[in-house]
């Protein structure tokens, strides 16, 4: 098994700014599909904050995520693991409502975790 690490992709950066989002694509389409190819990846992890909002997400922003980025790992037959980040979550002390469970409806695996800090007084 090969692996291909990627991170912070926070699809949705700077108000859903379209020139981001075609840097993204450019990206995946001249770097990052192209070695995954050449090296015979065949498992990919993302590292966390797929998305940038935790509060909301773009129509548009989300369909570019799945046709640049989800269907792509679909059709290469990757496997996509993904770790919840904290853009990825609605609230910041639990992940039970994130954007990979509400967006995300292929088969991928998704790991989220509750991190809790002792408060010293």
């Amino acid at each position: 098994m090969k692996i291909a690490l990627i991170t912070d992709t926070h699809w949705g950066i700077r108000n859903d700014s379209s020139i981001m989002n075609n840097h993204m694509k450019r990206f995946l389409d001249e770097v990052f599909w192209p070695i995954l190819d050449r090296e015979g990846i065949d498992t990919v992890i993302h590292l966390g904050d797929l998305v940038d909002r935790r509060k909301y997400i773009n129509y548009l922003t989300a369909k570019r995520l799945r046709d640049d980025f989800l269907d792509p790992m679909m059709t290469k037959g990757l496997d996509l693991h993904i770790i919840a980040g904290n853009h990825d979550t609605f609230y910041k002390n639990t992940n039970d409502v994130n954007a990979l469970d509400e967006l995300l409806v292929i088969s991928i695996i998704i790991y989220r975790y509750t991190y809790s800090r002792k408060k010293s007084i």
